[in-house]
C-alpha cells in the first residue's frame, strides 16, 4: 500500500514509497516521542508502589458537607492527606482542586498523568476500602 501523507502532519511525502509513514525525520521523531508519552502514561506501577487505605464511610461525610468528588478522585486526592484530618479539613482541601485535567484525555499534566497511575493502582486490588468511620475501629 502507497503513503502519500504524513501520518503526523498530513504533509504530502515527497516521493511516495511503500511502507514511508513519515514526509520528514521531524515527523518520525515526533510520532515516537507521541507514542512514548502514551506508554508512560499506561504504564504499570512498580511492585513497590505503596498499598493504600480508604474509609467509604468517611468519603459519604465528606459528600453530605459539600464534596461532588466521585470516590476514585476523593481517593486520589485524599491520599496525600495524613494524620488526624477532620471532614471539615478534607472538604476544604479537596474543594482546592480544579479537577477537570483529570478527565482531559488531550491533557499532558502531571496531574493527569498521577491520576492515571493511580487508576491502575486503585483497581489492581492494591487497595483496601474500609467502612469504618467513626466507628472507633
Amino acid at each position: 500500500m502507497l503513503v502519500t501523507k504524513c501520518i503526523v502532519c498530513g504533509n504530502v511525502i515527497d516521493p511516495p514509497r511503500r511502507g514511508k509513514k513519515y514526509c520528514s525525520d521531524a515527523c518520525k521523531s515526533r510520532a515516537y516521542f507521541d507514542r512514548k508519552k502514551r506508554e508512560e502514561i499506561i504504564k504499570e506501577p512498580e511492585e513497590s508502589t505503596p498499598v493504600y487505605t480508604f474509609d467509604y464511610a468517611e468519603y459519604k461525610k465528606v459528600k453530605e458537607i459539600g464534596c461532588n468528588e466521585i470516590f476514585e478522585v476523593y481517593c486520589f486526592l485524599r491520599k496525600n492527606l495524613s494524620g488526624e484530618t477532620n471532614i471539615q479539613e478534607i472538604r476544604d482541601y479537596l474543594k482546592e482542586f480544579d479537577t477537570t485535567d483529570l478527565y482531559d484525555v488531550s491533557s499532558i499534566s502531571v496531574l493527569f498523568k498521577e491520576y492515571q497511575k493511580f487508576l491502575i493502582v486503585f483497581h489492581s486490588g492494591k487497595v483496601k476500602i474500609t467502612n469504618t468511620y467513626g466507628s472507633g475501629k
